[in-house]
């Protein structure tokens, strides 16, 4: 016996396969987004809300950046959590004077190389 490698695939592919389409609209004080078939979601600046996922339990927010762009940040509860901000935050444990934002490239660019190996 070893891994359902065919359930794997699934979902990965369920969790790396970006929408076909996105639709946005904004107000006064929300922006709402909605993915594929699913319904949509309102976002309002200084929201904060948790989230349970596949990628572990994260606090939400969004709000405008100072360039006026909408955001959502998502920071997981532990660093053991998975994603490019678990990965900065277990490498700073080990080396503190590391550079953040090359630490988030190599882990965003280590998903990518194995994604497409995986041939998704």
């Amino acid at each position: 016996l070893g891994p359902d490698f065919q359930e794997i695939r699934r979902r990965l592919l369920g969790v790396l396969t970006p929408p076909s389409q996105l639709q946005f609209e904004s107000g006064s004080d929300y922006v709402r987004i909605k993915s594929d078939n699913a319904p949509p979601f309102d976002y309002h600046p200084d929201d904060e809300f948790s989230r349970i996922d596949e990628y572990g339990a994260a606090k939400i927010d969004s709000g405008w950046t100072a360039d006026k762009a909408f955001e959502l940040r998502a920071r997981y509860s532990r660093t053991s959590e998975i994603g490019p901000s678990g990965y900065v935050e277990q490498a700073l444990q080990v080396e503190p004077e590391a550079d953040e934002s090359e630490l988030r490239a190599d882990a965003v660019d280590a998903v990518q190389r194995f994604v497409e190996t995986l041939g998704l």
